[in-house]
């Protein structure tokens, strides 16, 4: 059995009879067995009650088994799974025992998915590294030495090492992104609104229009696997269901030499690893020799530097994260946040600090955001740009405000790794992240994203999807 079969291919050999989902699971548990002490990836291990759905869809026959017919999947720690534990990477497992499946959760078994188990976060899902005192560190499988993202960084992990064939993450300021960049996989951002954001600790059992931001998505080995995941999350969350339908549009564009592919140009201030700069300009070469017209979009005539565009982001973020935190708790970060005389994490503070006029004009900001946007999709169907300003960088366990990272030779704010994330997350724009083919000196690979126009999911997928086919996929 090969551990990295793409998902479409492991479903089909499933329904051919030629291997069973009990066998691919009972495959996948002896991987982890093995391979747990290397990365550290499945921290809530759920191989018996996994084992029983599997035979159970093996006992059925035909459509009966769900348009995923037994695949074994993994879901994000974060993220709710029925009996199995909510942690947050912060409260003790027995203490977080969540009571009953996250709408998603619950469409993926619908849907025929089984449920191996849950993966590592950071603590409070807000790092892009995957560290805590619960379950320990996740490593890079491609070098341990290296973190593997986060927040969805043991989802990553799992499915980069063979462990799981997909996994369910979630994502605010790249925590689906990033980690599939770092370690070499496809993974999709919904657009907001089109994909259920609640069952997810920390914040919000119930679907929450604060949260317009957050979005949970699948990350997997293939962009096909990707499109199909989406269909079967694709739906209306909490009550919204009972009469609301989702249709989006089709791709704009079935082959690469109808793509109009923009090349986002960022302003001084985010530095990006010029390996990944590199790793565009190849790429945009390849897809103008297929056809594709490629161009450079600059953003200033519509965002500015996007400096305040970063501004707005950080305080709607922390307006929400915030509503969590008890208020002398809340008083305590954001005057720490002003201590560093930086307007960025003034910007913070004031997201911390907020009171319910802020949080309604940040929402309106956002949907303004979101309209702004349109009138760079007029021109391009595609944006291409970095997930982030880096490659997986080696683990760092100093204070989150206080780290550096070193990119070009210059000295960086480790924070402010959210900004590219951020232009996706603060309009709820659609971004699908593939690998380029291409690896940094560490060894790592490098991964790109596709933003598109909101509510374009089919676009940024069927672009990653004309990618792989042109340069290759996973490895």
């Amino acid at each position: 059995m090969n551990p990295f079969a793409d998902s479409t291919a492991t479903i089909a050999a499933i329904r051919r009879r030629e291997i069973s989902s009990a066998a691919v699971v009972e495959f996948y548990a002896a991987r982890r067995e093995r391979l747990h002490g290397r990365v550290n990836a499945i921290v809530t291990p759920d191989y018996g009650r996994a084992l029983e759905a599997a035979r159970r869809i093996d006992a059925q026959e035909g459509s009966a088994s769900g348009v995923l017919a037994g695949l074994p999947i993994t879901v994000k720690d974060g993220i709710h799974v029925a009996g199995l534990p909510s942690t947050g990477g912060m409260i003790e497992p027995a203490l977080a025992v969540a009571t009953e499946d996250a709408p998603n959760v619950r469409r993926l078994r619908a849907a025929g998915a089984v449920i191996l188990g849950k993966t590592n976060v950071p603590v409070a899902n807000a790092d892009w590294q995957s560290v805590n005192k619960l379950f320990g560190r996740t490593t890079n499988p491609w070098n341990p030495a290296l973190t593997a993202g986060g927040s969805t960084g043991g989802g990553a992990a799992a499915v980069a090492t063979g462990l799981s064939a997909a996994e369910l993450g979630s994502d605010i300021g790249g925590s689906i992104r990033v980690p599939a960049a770092f370690c070499g996989l496809f993974a999709h951002k919904p657009s907001a609104g089109i994909v259920a954001n609640s069952g997810h600790f920390p914040w919000r059992n119930d679907p929450s229009p604060a949260a317009i931001m957050a979005a949970q998505g699948p990350l997997a080995r293939s962009a096909a696997d990707l499109e199909l995941l989406f269909d079967v999350l694709c739906a209306p969350d909490g009550l919204d269901g009972r009469a609301w339908r989702i249709e989006l549009p089709a791709p704009r564009f079935e082959r690469l030499a109808g793509c109009r592919l923009g090349v986002l140009q960022l302003p001084a201030w985010i530095p990006v690893e010029q390996a990944i700069l590199d790793a565009q300009q190849m790429l945009g070469d390849v897809l103008a020799k297929c056809g594709a017209s490629v161009s450079g979009v600059e953003v200033a005539q519509t965002f500015g530097d996007l400096s305040g565009y970063y501004r707005a982001y950080l305080t709607h973020l922390h307006c929400v994260l915030g509503g969590t935190m008890p208020p002398g708790a809340r008083g305590k970060a954001a005057a720490k946040m002003r201590s560093y005389d930086d307007p960025f994490l003034g910007a913070v503070a004031d997201g911390l600090e907020a009171h319910a006029g802020l949080m309604l004009e940040m929402l309106q900001v956002s949907l303004q955001h979101r309209a702004a946007w349109e009138a760079v999709f007029a021109d391009v169907d595609v944006l291409l740009s970095p997930v982030c300003n880096v490659n997986a960088f080696p683990h760092d366990d100093a204070f989150f405000y206080d780290r550096k990272l070193i990119i070009n030779g210059a000295t960086h704010p480790y924070y402010r790794l959210s900004a590219i994330p951020a232009l996706a997350s603060l309009a709820g724009l659609p971004a699908t992240v593939f690998p380029t083919g291409r690896f940094a000196a560490t060894g790592a690979p490098i991964g790109l994203q596709a933003m598109g126009r909101y509510l374009d999911d089919r676009t940024v997928l069927r672009f990653a999807g004309l990618v792989e086919a042109q340069i290759g996929g996973f490895v």
